[in-house]
């Protein structure tokens, strides 16, 4: 994209779903001020960690990737404290239930009230990204197997309270998902700067698509 012309993908989505997409070319300097300031680059507007984050879904529109959240209650995830085994098998964990109508490769990732970033499957970055198949539903976090020692993964809700985004991403092959660059940025409250820098490496290796999730965390007795 230059200052003056652009190619826009407009999407039509649903919680992070994407239900129809397609792409045009435009003129910047046909479109009405208060728009043009969302596509031009040298008007960039400055907007919370999680929402800068999800625009990295909207990729090439060359697959649909939909995700279905669960667990909660009404969509609420009430905070974990108590990690231990027992503990964790009542908090309000999360799963996702993804489907494509490619195979592909994904990588899922969270981003906290407080831009605490996670790369969730493969858990930390560390193994293989993890396979989808066309027309197969993929239930996470249950897919990715056993952690050391034994035992399911599972994913509690957080500290703090707020929004939190999930996000995953298909790529058409495994080489694709830069898991050693995100590897750097996983476990860390990033920087407005280190956010734009993550937005960079997800979009650079070209997704196919992308669906997201905003979950509303809260304490346990609100």
């Amino acid at each position: 994209m230059s200052a003056d012309f652009a190619t826009v993908r407009l999407a039509l989505m649903e919680d992070g779903r994407t239900i129809a997409s397609e792409r045009f070319a435009i003129t910047l300097f046909s479109l009405p001020a208060e728009v043009r300031r969302y596509v031009d680059p040298t008007r960039r507007v400055v907007t919370p960690g999680y929402r800068r984050l999800a625009n990295a879904a909207i990729a090439t529109g060359e697959a649909n990737l939909t995700m279905e959240r669960t667990g909660g209650e009404g969509g609420i995830h009430r905070i974990c404290r108590d990690t231990s085994p027992a503990a964790v098998a009542r908090c309000d964990s999360l799963e996702l239930t993804l489907r494509s109508d490619r195979p592909g490769a994904l990588t899922c990732l969270s981003l906290g009230a407080d831009d605490e970033f996670f790369v969730l499957a493969p858990p930390g970055a560390a193994g293989p990204p993890v396979r989808i198949e066309a027309g197969r539903p993929l239930t996470l976090p249950s897919a990715l197997g056993e952690v050391p020692g034994g035992g399911t993964i599972v994913w509690p809700p957080r500290p703090p309270a707020g929004n939190a985004l999930v996000m995953c991403l298909l790529y058409a092959r495994a080489a694709d998902v830069p898991l050693e660059s995100l590897r750097r940025f996983s476990g860390r409250v990033l920087s407005p700067d280190e956010v734009e820098r993550v937005i960079d490496v997800l979009r650079r290796r070209a997704p196919l698509d992308g669906s997201w999730s905003v979950v509303n965390i809260v304490e346990k007795d609100t």
